[in-house]
């Protein structure tokens, strides 16, 4: 009889609880700017502030990760204001640092403080200041990352990817480097100067260049997949950010709110539709790079099983199999949030919402002009669920 994929099973629900006992701690200075020391959450606990890069809790050494507020002035159009175009290079997903080394305790480099509660493992055991946990998680599953990071998805999601896939984001940044499918940004009405209080953008799915490499360095030409467009336009992306801003060189997409992010993961994209979500990239001054891309918010836990599932089947789980079921079994237990709830959090019910923090590394290219058909699905890995 062959055991392997119950040794496979047990490997993939197991493996994440192993990684997080042995995480180690490292510290990441977010976008490059004034902040985090990198210390580990600790047993106390601190309401952040709601500007800044990185706000003291209060007691000398716990430091809360927040997207730096809008600059002062008047949010509004300006005549000189200049149009970006960037696309995304690599995503870090979880389990890559910030120099793209594999490391275990990797999520805790990304995302932001989603509610404003820094959550140590103790307080994750007793399950104080923030929503219930769901029935059969892990005591610990509550815990923030560095700097009180809120990242499930980094520390639980795509651990078992790891585990059961090893080299599974290594995979996704090097076709994405090689010119696979990608995300475009286009900054809008971008003034001279560190701030700017209006600075809209929009997102778009980039086709894939089909064997050509990137050359990444802003001569690149790249096209708009209609899929990722309202009647075809490129002028009506499905996700905006309408009130986008600059601060410290610092682009920030607005106050936190709902928007979609189709991550690619192989031939299917992950559409994340988050609640309570912000992102942010460091512009360079001359405006030619940028670096530092964070995506932070809230995965309904209704909406858990499409992100889950092009994930899963690029690592080899087909979805129906007992292997994938009891796969997003163990998923659903890891949210962490209160889907509409102030701050994302709310002490009295059970959490329902799964924390996501992403990282991303963007380069500029050429302003898009051509909108292409989505692509043709590939043949699925997992017949018809692929």
């Amino acid at each position: 009889m062959d055991f392997s994929h119950l040794r496979k099973l047990t490997a993939f629900l197991v493996g994440p609880f192993v990684l997080a006992a042995c995480a180690t701690l490292v510290g990441y200075d977010e976008l490059t700017v004034a902040g985090g020391d990198g210390s580990p959450v600790t047993d106390s606990r601190t309401e952040a502030a709601t500007d800044g890069v990185v706000t003291d809790g209060g007691d000398g050494g716990l430091v809360a990760s927040q997207p730096p507020g809008r600059p002062t002035g008047d949010p509004k159009p300006s005549p000189t204001g200049k149009t970006l175009w960037f696309a995304v290079k690599r995503f870090r997903l979880g389990s890559q640092n910030a120099a793209g080394v594999v490391i275990d305790g990797a999520w805790r480099e990304w995302g932001y403080d989603i509610d404003r509660v820094c959550t140590s493992t103790d307080d994750s055991i007793k399950n104080i200041g923030t929503c219930r946990r769901v029935a059969g998680a892990k005591q610990e599953s509550l815990q923030d990352g560095n700097n009180c990071r809120d990242n499930n998805f980094g520390q639980h999601v795509i651990a078992l990817a790891r585990v059961a896939s090893d080299g599974f984001e290594a995979r996704l940044v090097d076709g994405t480097l090689g010119g696979n499918a990608t995300l475009i940004i286009k900054l809008e009405d971008v003034d001279e100067g560190a701030d700017d209080p209006y600075v809209p953008a929009k997102l778009y799915s980039a086709a894939d260049l089909k064997g050509l490499t990137p050359k990444w360095d802003g001569t690149d030409v790249r096209t708009v997949t209609s899929d990722s467009l309202i009647d075809g336009t490129l002028d009506k992306p499905l996700t905006e950010f309408p009130r986008g801003y600059l601060v410290g060189n610092v682009w920030v997409s607005g106050e936190p709110g709902k928007f979609t992010i189709p991550v690619p993961v192989a031939d299917n994209p992950a559409l994340m539709r988050l609640e309570g979500g912000v992102t942010t990239f460091k512009l360079a001054p001359d405006r030619k790079s940028a670096s530092g891309g964070v995506i932070s918010g809230a995965l309904p836990l209704g909406d858990i099983e499409a992100v889950l599932k092009p994930i899963a089947i690029s690592a080899g789980l087909c979805p129906g199999s007992a292997f994938y079921e009891s796969t997003l079994k163990t998923v659903k237990q890891y949210p962490d949030l209160v889907s509409g709830a102030p701050n994302m959090q709310d002490q009295s019910v059970e959490c329902n919402a799964m924390s996501v923090g992403l990282g991303f590394d963007i380069a500029p290219i050429q302003p898009v002009v051509k909108v292409d058909p989505p692509p043709t699905p590939a043949p699925g890995k997992c017949g018809d669920a692929g």
